[in-house]
């Protein structure tokens, strides 16, 4: 399985409610959306995908999402904005344009270097 990662910087507000202070009020933070996609075969040139493009459809889902408060957003009004609900939605919004040359997206938000909370699906079906 040959596999493409990229990483992009955003920043957003969140609220999550169930929690203590300062996390029960609206506050900001820095995070690194990563995505891995796999897939089995290599195009004539030798990619998986085109790199250039995949980095502009990150671009375009993050910048869709950048400065906002996401408690406020349409994708997350059935959502608590976590870390795994947020990846999943970066998924479901990735996923799309992938299907006829990627197996499977898995996306990645990155709080700080050492924490994660990530989404892994089959961009088919």
């Amino acid at each position: 399985m040959y596999t493409i990662s990229l990483q992009h910087n955003l920043t957003v507000a969140h609220v999550l409610p169930f929690e203590s202070a300062p996390e029960n009020t609206v506050h900001t933070h820095r995070y690194t959306v990563e995505i891995i996609v796999d897939g089995p075969h290599l195009d004539d040139n030798g990619f998986l995908l085109d790199v250039i493009d995949l980095k502009q459809r990150l671009r375009r889902v993050t910048q869709h999402f950048e400065g906002r408060l996401l408690n406020e957003m349409e994708e997350f009004t059935q959502l608590v904005p976590t870390m795994e609900t947020m990846a999943k939605v970066f998924w479901d919004a990735l996923r799309v344009d992938l299907q006829d040359s990627a197996e499977t997206l898995t996306v990645h938000v990155w709080e700080d270097p050492t924490t994660f909370a990530g989404f892994t699906g089959p961009v088919h079906g």
